[in-house]
């Protein structure tokens, strides 16, 4: 009786020791990164190498770089980086304890992203659609006009008391070689409810190829729109013209409210 128990107590103390010496083994050494420490530095560098993977960057010296800014917000430098994958890959069990933690991480990353990409989609939509075109006129033309002596194509729109935001008005230009009109313009007035007016101009660059004009004004906010004219060609008449305008639109654009502090 007195053989076994101590038998039995060798065995309990030998099962100790082993256990012990198994955790010691394992154990991460104190100047090297924790397992959760190096999970999240392992994290980074894949992320690096992701962004530079997408941006076809392939470059080796500007990749080193990249990993040089990971380790150095991580207060580590190349060596001490080098020593800690050493430890780590030396002890398989424990690598994969933080391979474990990198795969989460990095899930939880690829999470975020797609929220914030499904975020950003919601809102543009949400702009998108808030966008009114004011504009129910013809949208191309082609001068001279054969049916009219008025080649400054005005126009003159009631609007329901616009308030916020902008409005846009846009067209696309193309001269021909025997056009002789000089310093053409596009004009936007905006008359607002209290009588006053605003009028907006720009200078048309006259091309042989496509060229955009482009109107934008921001509106009041202390009173309404209720009418927006202009002339999409203001000129001399004198002067011979041709000339075609193409995708004319006249959008009311939302702003979104300023963020109070």
């Amino acid at each position: 009786m007195k053989y076994r128990n101590v038998w039995f107590v060798s065995v309990v103390v030998l099962l100790t020791v082993l256990f012990l010496g198994c955790n010691v083994k394992d154990r991460v050494p104190s100047h090297i990164p924790s397992k959760k420490e190096m999970a999240t530095i392992l994290a980074d560098i894949h992320l690096v190498e992701d962004a530079m993977n997408l941006s076809n960057v392939s470059l080796r010296p500007q990749q080193l770089g990249h990993y040089k800014d990971v380790l150095e917000r991580h207060g580590l430098s190349q060596a001490d980086f080098d020593s800690a994958l050493s430890w780590y890959s030396a002890h398989p069990n424990v690598y994969l304890k933080v391979y474990d933690q990198v795969i989460q991480i990095l899930t939880q990353h690829e999470a975020r992203l797609q929220q914030e990409i499904t975020a950003r989609s919601e809102a543009e939509k949400d702009s998108a659609s808030a966008i009114k075109d004011l504009w129910t006129l013809e949208r191309s033309f082609v001068l001279p006009l054969h049916d009219s002596l008025d080649a400054t194509l005005p126009f003159v729109f009631a609007v329901d008391s616009l308030k916020n935001g902008k409005i846009k008005l846009s067209a696309w230009f193309t001269y021909k070689k025997d056009d002789l009109g000089k310093k053409d313009e596009m004009v936007l007035v905006t008359c607002y409810a209290d009588s006053t007016r605003d009028t907006l101009r720009t200078g048309i660059t006259k091309s042989y190829s496509r060229t955009n004009a482009l109107l934008t004004k921001v509106l009041k906010q202390d009173t309404a729109v209720v009418s927006l004219e202009g002339f999409l060609l203001f000129h001399d008449k004198k002067h011979k013209r041709h000339l075609s305008i193409e995708e004319v639109s006249l959008e009311h654009i939302p702003l979104a409210p300023e963020k109070k502090p």
